[in-house]
Formats: C-alpha cells, structure tokens, sequence
C-alpha cells in the first residue's frame, strides 16, 4: 500500500496496478483500522484452514460469505479477490468466533 498526496499521475497507477501495489490518498487512512476497539481482527486465512472449514460445512469456496476488495481492512490487508479472510470476534456469551468472508471484485 502506498499513502500519498490527493492526485497520482497515469504512470503511477499503471505501475501499481502491475504492481499489485494499492495506491491510497493522504486523507484515507489517518490511522492504523485494526487498532480501533470495534474493528475485530482480520488475517489472510491460510490454505489448509480455509479447507478444513469447508469440509467442515460441505460447501464450495464460492458459498462463502463476501467481502468486498474496496473494504478497508481488505485494503489493508493486501487481500486479493479469491483469498479468504478470516474475522475473530470476542463475544460475552460465545467467547471467540471466527467468521470467514471470501474477496471479490468491488464491480
């Protein structure tokens, strides 16, 4: 991710865009998303425990529930459409929960 000023030039885009590098404006992104207390974390789930879940429900990947690339934490994230992101919420009644939300296109 690269956080620069309010206008990038056509090269630059083009570059990142090749790149894989996202290209944010100076206003976006003032503070760190994952330190705020609302904001559960958010990992890249690896292969092998994205299979196990799906065995576990016998569903496709396709199934799961989706999160958008132009979602902040996504952004943050690096996460490309395809990969699967894995939420862990803290609740009072049902301790730790993982949630699991597959990225795709903002189109």
């Amino acid at each position: 991710m690269l956080v620069g000023g309010s206008r990038f030039t056509p090269a630059s885009k083009k570059f990142a865009k090749e790149s894989r590098v996202e290209l944010v404006d100076g206003g976006y992104a003032s503070f760190d998303l994952f330190e705020h207390e609302l904001v559960p974390p958010h990992i890249i789930a690896a292969d092998d425990e994205i299979q196990l879940v799906l065995d576990h429900y016998g569903i496709e990947k396709n199934k799961l529930p989706r999160i958008r690339r132009d979602d902040p934490a996504v952004k943050v994230l690096g996460a490309r459409p395809g990969q699967v992101i894995r939420i862990e919420r803290d609740s009072l009644t049902a301790g730790t929960s993982f949630y699991y939300r597959l990225v795709v296109d903002s189109n």
